[in-house]
């Protein structure tokens, strides 16, 4: 696809889609329209997958060509799309298509809102935060597996540490298990994948994965760095220091900007975006550190 067409096809996307959501009546997909329009463009201009994400290949194909991919990117009509695919009636393919795919990215985005919402929720405190997987504690994953946490915690499952001990396989094992016994009626599936998900996209491995001993290995040695009990004085050792000094202002002036607010210092929208910004700093620093060699 040339970039004229792609051009072309992102603008039909995006009228195709504006549209589709103004029909709509929630305001979460009208808050989050250009992330929807920006995952619809990659899913219908990425012709490598023959189907797009919940789709039949039939119904990507009618989609698609009345997107205009097939047309140097002009936006056809159903009577068009019906004699390209030589078929009486499109309109139920492409229906389906476009309420499929609205579906998924929905869901989608939610996840990865719920994955930030504990990412910025989470109770920073001194050598606190995303770098030790026993310092996430399963409550704070109950946007994503729900009442399903009290279970885990039931049977000894109290942290991210605990669940990354299992394999995948065994993880998933326990999720389905308990679903089983729990007030879930659906998608029952769905709250392993998440987790599993999760789990990796917070850094973090599953026992049995490829460099699941180097993580731990090396969050042993973070622990000591965190202690001030390491003796080895490398350059390497001496920067993840450095970060973690960083960090640790990072953390104090959040905590002054939560004591700023509840004193009503400044203006709440002040305080808040610094609240956000210093939040966001704190989770780059975090990840800095996490995915530092090791």
């Amino acid at each position: 696809m040339t970039h004229e067409i792609y051009d072309k096809v992102k603008k039909n996307i995006e009228q195709f889609i504006t549209q589709e959501i103004d029909r709509r009546d929630d305001p979460y997909l009208s808050e989050n329209q250009e992330r929807i329009i920006e995952k619809f463009i990659e899913e219908i201009c990425n012709e490598s997958n023959q189907k797009m994400k919940s789709c039949t290949e039939k119904e990507t194909e009618a989609y698609r060509k009345l997107i205009g991919i097939d047309n140097n990117g002009d936006l056809q009509t159903y009577k068009q799309v019906c004699k390209q695919l030589n078929k009486h009636n499109v309109r139920p393919l492409i229906f389906n298509a476009n309420r499929k795919l609205m579906w998924a990215i929905y869901r989608e985005i939610l996840f990865e809102d719920k994955v930030k919402l504990i990412q910025l929720e989470y109770n920073y405190q001194e050598n606190k935060g995303m770098i030790i997987p026993e310092d996430i504690e399963v409550e704070n994953l109950k946007s994503i597996i729900y009442f399903e946490y009290e279970k885990l915690r039931e049977i000894g499952i109290n942290n991210v540490s605990d669940i990354t001990n299992y394999t995948i396989p065994e993880i998933t094992s326990i999720i389905n298990n308990i679903n089983i016994h729990s007030r879930r009626k659906h998608n029952k599936e769905k709250v392993a994948n998440e987790l599993i998900k999760t789990i990796h996209i917070l850094g973090f491995l599953f026992n049995g994965e490829e460099g699941y001993q180097d993580q731990i290995e090396y969050f042993d040695r973070l622990r000591k760095i965190i202690n001030a009990e390491i003796s080895d004085n490398s350059d390497e050792d001496r920067n993840i220091k450095k970060e973690l000094y960083h960090r640790k202002e990072l953390v104090l002036y959040y905590d002054r900007l939560i004591k700023e607010k509840e004193l009503l210092l400044r203006s709440l929208d002040e305080i808040d975006k610094d609240i956000s910004k210093t939040k966001e700093e704190i989770i780059q620093k975090e990840n800095k550190i996490k995915t530092r060699k090791r």
